[in-house]
């Protein structure tokens, strides 16, 4: 399964869903986002979905609007981390691991370099420290504050359970992890 096949939008809609809420000035988009590349985002979105109009089998992630935390090094743009301090100093010589499988699970639909990716991050802390303590009650609350927060700030309602059907490739192998991850995505079904 993979993130387009599962949704009725296309990449394009879910972009431009998305490019709105961040735009929308009784939001929070102007301090979550610090830049927003709305032609490229919009142009990946458009080649993936005449790729799938053409039956090209996506890639998990594909067609998904995401943005990067300032802290991941992108080839080509000045890694601030959230300091002024770092303003000024020469971009980056190449993608970080992590930039590099967002580009191999999600080529070009890059939405923006944000501040939210930190509460994005905390999802594989709350795993495994649910996993840890044998509790998924622990991972479900937090999905649930972080569906909220997400929604608040203008993310897709998709871009959750794609991160969980994500870790689900990667920890097939931890059985308890995986019930955790099905009770979190059974969790934000029922927030549908």
């Amino acid at each position: 399964m993979n993130a387009s096949s599962s949704r009725k939008s296309t990449s394009r809609e879910l972009v431009e869903r998305a490019l709105a809420a961040i735009e929308d000035p009784l939001g929070e988009g102007a301090r979550t986002f610090l830049r927003v590349h709305r032609d490229a985002a919009l142009s990946a979105a458009d080649r993936i979905d005449h790729d799938s109009r053409m039956g090209a089998r996506p890639l998990p992630l594909a067609g998904m609007p995401i943005s990067i935390k300032d802290n991941f090094d992108e080839a080509g743009a000045v890694t601030l981390a959230g300091s002024k301090v770092l303003a000024g100093t020469p971009p980056a010589a190449r993608d970080s691991i992590v930039v590099e499988r967002l580009r191999a699970g999600a080529p070009g639909v890059r939405l923006a370099d944000s501040a939210l990716d930190d509460d994005l991050g905390r999802v594989v802390d709350f795993l495994a420290a649910a996993t840890w303590l044998g509790d998924c009650e622990l991972f479900a609350g937090h999905l649930d504050w972080l569906a909220r927060v997400s929604a608040s700030r203008g993310a897709p309602a998709t871009a959750l359970p794609a991160v969980l059907e994500a870790l689900r490739g990667e920890l097939h192998d931890f059985p308890f992890a995986l019930t955790c991850l099905d009770a979190g995505h059974d969790l934000l079904a029922a927030r549908r």
